[in-house]
């Protein structure tokens, strides 16, 4: 009988040690970003400090909002303290979110990260400049690598996106994975391979486009970049003026 009872005991530990672990953001309101890019900030400012970029469909746990609306580019709402699924936390505005509501976010979450793959990657070496070693990504899973102007190796990817890895099935000259990290609303990808971490930018997003040298490349991706910088700093001074209106 002991025997037996032991037995018992032992399954239900077993069984117990199996289950997943509560999230963290388990029994939480909860929020989707409805907007292209919602910005997570050290406080509840259309000027503070950025903390993290989340991309729209992504969920948010709701902890705490402000006691009053606040009225933002034309747009009377709370500001609400999230926390994302990685961990990070932050203000964001009540008008990029749609709060009580959840989706299945694996599709929504490839086809975001998708649109920010497909085009043309070099890699960038240490003093920011472009390198020589180049991945091309389409949108029908496609990919292709080479070096300079040799001829292009092709292979099939996936995403994995609730790993935020890249699998290249084919491999490459830096593996088979890409890391995937957000910034901003953008993503650069990354490779550790044989003890090498190789960084790459973005160059290009029509894999399809006429080749230019790397240079060229670069030369475009800061015209990019200055270009992003200047709109970040126009939005700015809109919320700053719309805030002194109120």
């Amino acid at each position: 009988m002991r025997y037996i009872s032991s037995i018992i005991v032992l399954a239900v530990l077993l069984i117990s040690c199996s289950e997943k672990p509560p999230s963290a953001n388990a029994g939480l309101e909860k929020a989707i970003v409805v907007v292209n890019r919602a910005i997570l900030r050290s406080d509840p400012h259309p000027v503070a400090p950025e903390l993290d970029a989340i991309d729209k469909g992504f969920p948010l746990a709701i902890l705490k909002k402000t006691e009053k609306k606040h009225r933002v580019a034309g747009k009377l709402d709370y500001w609400y303290y999230v926390r994302t699924e990685s961990g990070i936390e932050g203000w964001t505005y009540g008008a990029s979110l749609s709060i009580g509501k959840e989706i299945d976010r694996s599709e929504q979450e490839i086809h975001n990260l998708q649109e920010k793959l497909i085009g043309k990657w070099w890699d960038i070496r240490n003093d920011g400049s472009t390198g020589y070693f180049k991945i091309y990504f389409w949108p029908d899973g496609k990919y292709k690598h080479g070096f300079g102007n040799q001829k292009m190796e092709e292979g099939t990817y996936i995403i994995r996106s609730s790993d935020n890895i890249i699998e290249l099935k084919e491999g490459s000259r830096v593996g088979k994975w890409l890391k995937i990290q957000s910034y901003a609303g953008d993503i650069s990808l990354s490779a550790d391979f044989e003890g090498k971490v190789t960084v790459f930018r973005r160059g290009d997003p029509d894999p399809d486009a006429t080749e230019i040298s790397p240079e060229e490349e670069e030369k475009k991706a800061k015209a990019e970049s200055t270009e992003n910088e200047s709109k970040k700093e126009e939005e700015k001074q809109d919320s700053v003026k719309d805030e002194k209106r109120n």
